[in-house]
C-alpha cells in the first residue's frame, strides 16, 4: 500500500494576478478563456440560446502534444457559470478552437493566441470570427501550453521568461540522466516515466526526438506511472497534468497538487480517485476510452503529453524558502494515443493544506510522436 500525501486547499500565487483582498486569483489561461465565453455567451443569447457542445481546441502544427482538453474543460467550467448549458450530444452551437505560439506585436512578449469559433449546428456556419481571439501570457501557463521545458529563475521579469520561452521552442534543451528527466543538471526536480511490468513498475528510457524534445515510447495499452522527484531541501508541490487534463480531475476531494518531501520522490500511478484509491493510466488508441472522453470532450486529434509544474512549499505558521519571492511570501507566504483508466488500484493519501509558491520548474515529456 502507497501512502502519499495530497493537498485539498492550497493558498496558490503562480501567475501574478491578485484579486481585491489581496489573495492570488486566477491564472492567465482562466482569465482569457472567461472573457472568450462572455463573448460566446453574448452572441448564445441574441440567437435566443440553446446548449452548447465543447468541440476541440487544437495546437498549430509546431505544437507537439497538447493542452486542448484543459482548454475544453476550462470553456465548459465558464460558460456553466454563465448559465449556458453543456450538451454533447444534444446541442444547437458548438465551439472549436486553436492555439499557437505567437509574439506580441507591441511587447515583443511570446504569448499563445486562442482563437475561439462558435458554430451554428444547422448550417455548420461560424456565428462570428470576432470578438474571439484572445492572448496568454504567464510564466507557467504559456510553457505547459506548449509543452516546453523551462526553468526560469524566480525572480525573473516577463522578458526574461519570454525569452526562455523562445528557446526552449525553436532549440529544446534538456538533461537527462539515465531515465530522469530535468530542465537543467543544476535542478533539484526531475521527473521519470514508468511502466508497469506484472505488479512492478519500471523506468522507461526518455530520449530526444528528431527536434531535441524528450520523448518515452508508451506502447498501446500500456499501464504507467510519473515519478516526480525532488532533491531540494523544501517541500515541493507538483501540478501533474496528462493530456493536458489534472490528475486530479476524477478525484472527489477537490485537491490540486502532489506534495513531495524534500531530497525524496513520490510514483504517481493513476488519477487521483478517493483517499484509499487511484486508477491506473493507460495508454489507450480509442478515443472514446480516454480521459479526456470520460469529461465528456469532443476528441483531439493532438495529445499525448505529460507535464509536470513544480513549486516549493511551506506551512502556513512557517517562513517561506528564503529564494521565495517578496510577493509571495507576502501573501503568508495514427490513431493518436492518449490516456484512459486501467483498473482501480488501492493507493492511500492524506489531505493537507499548504501554502503554495512560484512555478520554479515545468517538465514536459511527449509519449505520441
Amino acid at each position: 500500500m502507497r501512502y502519499l500525501t495530497c493537498i485539498l486547499f492550497t493558498l496558490l500565487a503562480t501567475s501574478g494576478i491578485l484579486r481585491a483582498d489581496g489573495l492570488p486569483g486566477d491564472d492567465a489561461l482562466t482569465v482569457e478563456v472567461r472573457e472568450l465565453a462572455a463573448d460566446f455567451a453574448k452572441i448564445i443569447e441574441k440567437k435566443g440560446g440553446g446548449s452548447v457542445a465543447i468541440g476541440e481546441f487544437s495546437g498549430s502544427s509546431d505544437v507537439k502534444g497538447s493542452v486542448g482538453p484543459r482548454l475544453q474543460l476550462a470553456m465548459a467550467a465558464e460558460l456553466k457559470a454563465l448559465k449556458i448549458n453543456i450538451d454533447s450530444e444534444d446541442y444547437r452551437f458548438e465551439i472549436k478552437g486553436d492555439y499557437q505560439p505567437l509574439e506580441d506585436k507591441e511587447t515583443k512578449l511570446l504569448g499563445v493566441k486562442l482563437v475561439g469559433r462558435l458554430i451554428d449546428r444547422e448550417t455548420g456556419e461560424p456565428l462570428a470570427e470576432k470578438p474571439t481571439g484572445r492572448f496568454v501570457f504567464g510564466a507557467e501557463t504559456v510553457p505547459t501550453m506548449l509543452g516546453l521545458n523551462v526553468h526560469p529563475s524566480l525572480n525573473a521579469d516577463p522578458k526574461e521568461i519570454s525569452d526562455l520561452a523562445k528557446k526552449a521552442l525553436k532549440s529544446p534543451t534538456v538533461h537527462l540522466e539515465d531515465s530522469m528527466l530535468a530542465t537543467t543538471k543544476a535542478s533539484p526536480y526531475a521527473i521519470e516515466v514508468l511502466v508497469k511490468h506484472g505488479d512492478k513498475y519500471t523506468s522507461k528510457p526518455i530520449h530526444p526526438d528528431d527536434k531535441g524534445r524528450p520523448f518515452v515510447d508508451l506502447n498501446s495499452n500500456d499501464i504507467y506511472g510519473v515519478r516526480l522527484i525532488n532533491k531540494s531541501s523544501n517541500k515541493a508541490a507538483v501540478d501533474l497534468r496528462i493530456d493536458g487534463v489534472s490528475s486530479f480531475a476524477f478525484s472527489d476531494t477537490g485537491s490540486e497538487f502532489w506534495i513531495i518531501d524534500p531530497m525524496a520522490h513520490v510514483d504517481i500511478i493513476g488519477w487521483h480517485k478517493t483517499s484509499e484509491t487511484t486508477t491506473e493510466f493507460k495508454v489507450v488508441e480509442d478515443f472514446s476510452d480516454s480521459a479526456a472522453a470520460k469529461l465528456h470532450l469532443k476528441p483531439s486529434a493532438s495529445i499525448g503529453l505529460i507535464t509536470a509544474a513544480f513549486r516549493a512549499a511551506w506551512e502556513k505558521s512557517k517562513k517561506p524558502p528564503a529564494d521565495e519571492p517578496a510577493l509571495l511570501a507576502d501573501l503568508g507566504g495514427r490513431e493518436r494515443k492518449a490516456t484512459g483508466f486501467g483498473k482501480d488500484v488501492g493507493f492511500r493519501t492524506q489531505q493537507v493544506s499548504l501554502i503554495i509558491g512560484q512555478a520554479r520548474d515545468i517538465i514536459s515529456v511527449r509519449y505520441e510522436r
